[in-house]
């Protein structure tokens, strides 16, 4: 199975970051989040920079992972 990087990311923080922590982080609501971590939804792009700056993940990355999931299905 392909981990989504964001919640990769939250899993390695010590202690673990929470959705709701992530969210107020970038800006978005904890929903969003869960919905980016499902797969299927990229997030916007207005957040990209935000989601870099918080994880480090590269926007690259997240793309990647949302063609990944598509691929399998």
């Amino acid at each position: 199975m392909n981990t989504n990087p964001l919640r990769a990311w939250r899993d390695r923080q010590n202690p673990k970051i929470s959705q709701e922590k992530l969210a107020e982080m970038v800006g978005v609501k904890a929903m969003t989040v869960s919905r980016w971590e499902r797969g299927g939804h990229l997030p916007n792009k207005k957040h990209w920079p935000e989601i870099e700056k918080a994880t480090g993940i590269a926007p690259s990355e997240l793309v990647k992972h949302v063609k990944t999931s598509e691929a399998a299905e």
